[in-house]
């Protein structure tokens, strides 16, 4: 007669696993956070409903460790983490649960992430600065919210982008060429790579006018 009784937590051969055996018979495999979470030993009867919920706790903490991983890289938006964690195979469900953690630990916020990406990348010491525009895409693209997206904007001034863009510049211009026909391709050249930087026409004139052209050149 079964009597569905944990006969056996061995450790496997990766640190950090056991093997559980009900009834003498391989079942799962589950990592030690579930085993002291469960509070599982050896002896205890398991019913089916148990194991179910072994199961499922077993792949929320893989999940969990996938999305630590992700984030050990760098900062991640819930669009990004629930993308990640889809095409690793875990269900909506088991995604959103990991979700509720990560945010009530403080490790998971689009604002806050909004915020440190903009800092980082309109920052004219920035090894690529760019502007509002490109940074209004960039985040949308990682899922973060629109309104959220213009709050942090907001914290952007027209100086700060002007700064931004003069530091673009600078690690981008070379000097006038030699003859006006010469200029002026340049002169489109820098108003386009600016433009892709994500600079508004606004704050390109300006910064363009910095370089100091030649006094008979008119290119407005």
């Amino acid at each position: 007669m079964t009597t569905n009784t944990i006969t056996a937590i061995e450790p496997q051969k990766k640190p950090g696993r056991f093997n559980i055996s009900v009834d003498g018979e391989f079942v799962v495999g589950a990592s030690a956070k579930v085993v002291a979470d469960l509070h599982l030993k050896v002896g205890q009867t398991i019913t089916p409903e148990r194991l179910i919920e072994i199961t499922a706790a077993e792949e929320e903490n893989k999940a969990m460790e996938a999305a630590l991983r992700l984030l050990d890289f760098r900062p991640r938006t819930h669009s990004e983490i629930r993308i990640r964690l889809k095409a690793k195979g875990f269900d909506d469900t088991v995604i959103q649960r990991v979700q509720t953690r990560l945010t009530k630990a403080e490790l998971l916020n689009d604002s806050a992430f909004a915020k440190q990406w903009i800092k980082e990348k309109t920052n004219p010491k920035a090894s690529r600065p760019v502007g509002r525009r490109k940074t209004a895409m960039d985040l949308y693209g990682k899922g973060v919210d629109k309104e959220i997206i213009s709050e942090v904007l907001a914290e952007i001034s027209e100086d700060d982008e002007l700064n931004a863009a003069q530091a673009a510049l600078t690690k981008k211009f070379r000097g006038w060429p030699e003859t006006p026909e010469a200029r002026k391709v340049e002169y489109a050249k820098l108003i386009g790579f600016l433009q892709r930087r994500g600079f508004s026409w606004n704050t390109i004139k300006p910064a363009m006018a910095a370089l100091d052209a030649p006094e008979d050149e008119n290119w407005d």
